[in-house]
């Protein structure tokens, strides 16, 4: 199960803002990704620009993949509502 994540207005927003700004944010978010993932045992397999890409049941094959990539989506939507 793949899990891919793209912020919606992010190339205008940081247009806008201090590269230093843009950095710190995509960190801070990565971040919380990285962590999450390594809790719902999802493998980070890339992050491009503010991308970041995810994947559940490979390298390392799992019998509940769907709901373990599902329950780190939900988790990954509520933590970044936080934010």
């Amino acid at each position: 199960s793949v899990f891919f994540s793209d912020i919606v207005g992010f190339t205008e927003w940081s247009s806008g803002v201090p590269p230093n700004t843009v950095i710190e944010c995509l960190s801070s978010l990565f971040q919380i990704l990285d962590d999450l993932a390594q809790q719902f045992h999802v493998y980070k397999v890339e992050t491009i620009g503010d991308a970041w890409m995810g994947v559940c049941g490979a390298p390392s094959p799992r019998e509940n993949h769907a709901e373990q990539i599902a329950s780190f989506a939900i988790q990954v939507r509520d933590t970044i509502a936080e934010m």
